[in-house]
């Protein structure tokens, strides 16, 4: 394994020197807390930030990111002919396809959030022994591939190697190997739209205790309840939101 993480290139440092030299406009597209590291990040790096952009739909009236008014990136792509995307969240890789429709943008970027990179060349040296051994304990393929890309990516200081692995169609909170019975309490914090308590009602075959979903935000929390009307027990009875 050892050879195949070493000398890989670090992509963050590479991109922030190219976004030092260019001269086009820099968007930070994002508005939340992934956003404020990024932005610490540029201003580490003396990199200034021309303005925040969100999809227009998360747009609202004198919405301010810090000292900057948040704009729609829609308006923006029709005020400058060419312009540098940073991302400023997570899941940057769902709006790649968007963001390159875009024939105004040179470039798109992405700095992982974990700054301090706790793998490189010296790292790998050291620890060469139990790095191996960490691999060839792991039983499965998909496992041994998920720790190589994961090492691959803190080394280069992005996550293309496991984005682009993707793994989403695994059974993300209940894998095969997780057997459930039938008195699981199941306890969503962050239940999103309901899809993983509809997950698991599948996964024990509808035959389960409880389930206790906590979601904030009313518009998901009623996509949920149209969702999860197939299941019958939430909270001990009924919908406990």
């Amino acid at each position: 394994m050892i050879d195949k993480i070493k000398n890989v290139a670090n992509q963050q440092i590479i991109d922030l020197e190219y976004l030092k030299n260019s001269k086009l406009p820099v968007l930070l597209y994002g508005a939340g807390p992934y956003a404020k590291s990024v932005k610490i990040l540029l201003a580490e790096n003396d990199i200034p930030i021309d303005c925040v952009v969100l999809d227009s739909d998360f747009c609202k009236p004198n919405m301010f990111f810090e000292d900057y008014p948040v704009q729609s990136i829609e308006d923006m792509m029709n005020k400058h002919p060419h312009v540098n995307i940073v991302f400023g969240f997570g899941e940057y890789y769902k709006k790649i396809e968007q963001i390159e429709s875009y024939k105004q943008v040179s470039r798109w970027l992405f700095f992982d959030d974990l700054r301090v990179n706790m793998f490189d060349d010296k790292f790998i040296d050291k620890h060469e022994k139990e790095l191996e051994l960490l691999y060839s304990r792991l039983e499965d393929e998909l496992s041994r591939k998920v720790l190589l890309a994961y090492f691959q990516s803190r080394l280069a200081g992005r996550a293309d190697e496991l984005c682009n692995l993707n793994v989403q169609g695994e059974a993300q909170y209940f894998p095969p190997f997780v057997h459930l019975s039938d008195n699981e309490v199941f306890v969503d914090c962050g239940a999103f739209d309901g899809d993983s308590v509809l997950a698991f009602s599948e996964q024990t075959g509808g035959k389960f205790h409880k389930i206790y979903a906590f979601e904030p935000d009313e518009a998901n929390v009623n996509k949920m309840k149209h969702n999860i009307k197939s299941v019958e027990e939430i909270g001990g009875g009924g919908y406990r939101f």
